[in-house]
Parts: C-alpha cells; sequence; structure tokens
C-alpha cells in the first residue's frame, strides 16, 4: 500500500550493502506508475498503470526465457512482454532489499527507477518463486 510517490520496492545485488552486480528490479515512479525491470546488458522496463495512494494491490513480477518480463497488478497482465534474455550474477548470494535499495545503490543501472529513493507503505508479502508464475496462480 503505497504512501509516497515514488519508490524502490524490489531492489537486488550481490553485495550486502546494495552494490555490485545490482538492480531495482520494481518500483514506482515519480508519477505513481508501477515499474517491473529486468537487466539484460541494459535496464528493460516495463510501465505498469498508474496507482492510486493508501490502497492496496496485488503486484507480481515475472520473468521466464519463453515470455519474457511480466507485470500483474490484481491478477490481470498489465503489458506486453518484454525482454527474454536476462544477464543475472554470477555469485551464489545475491540479496534481495525490499522497500530500499540500500545507500550506494546510486551505482547501480537504474532504468526508469531511482534505486535511492525508499519506498514509503506497507507491503504485505512477498515470495520468490523458482517457476513462473500465471495469472491463475
Amino acid at each position: 500500500m503505497p504512501q509516497s510517490l515514488s519508490g524502490t520496492l524490489v531492489h537486488v545485488s550481490n553485495a550486502s550493502d546494495g552494490t555490485g552486480w545490482c538492480t531495482p528490479f520494481m518500483g514506482l515512479t515519480a508519477n505513481l506508475s508501477l515499474v517491473a525491470q529486468v537487466f539484460n546488458g541494459t535496464i528493460q522496463s516495463l510501465l505498469g498503470p498508474s496507482i492510486s495512494l493508501n490502497t492496496w494491490y496485488h503486484v507480481v513480477q515475472t520473468w521466464s526465457p519463453t515470455n519474457g518480463l511480466r507485470l500483474y497488478v490484481n491478477r490481470q497482465m498489465r503489458n506486453l512482454p518484454l525482454a527474454t534474455t536476462f544477464t543475472a550474477s554470477n555469485e551464489s548470494i545475491t540479496y534481495v532489499t525490499l522497500g530500499n535499495g540500500l545507500p550506494s545503490s546510486e551505482i547501480c543501472p537504474q532504468g526508469i527507477l531511482n534505486s535511492t529513493i525508499p519506498f514509503t507503505g506497507a507491503i504485505d508479502d512477498f515470495r520468490v518463486y523458482s517457476r513462473e508464475l500465471t495469472s491463475v496462480d
């Protein structure tokens, strides 16, 4: 439930300070649009719908080599799939940070998100799966 007009929802990195191989995966733009992103040499961004402050949303970001990057909001796919390739960290430990990109994350590729801006609001449930979810899931 967002309470501010922008911010990072999910930031990933291979260093505990938010740097190394790093990028904001999901967040809000300054005009309160949801964004899902992946890195494949450059940031590939899907701009989702504008959302309202103080309202709960069910948001899912998926990626697979077959279907690429997808963004679902309240069980509806909001965009055409994008980015069927993905560049991941070669490190065995990856840090996932919720609601913040950590202080050093300004050196990370940003795409259309600014990972140095923290998310103000509430995240009720966060899950990571080893498979792509569908709209039925």
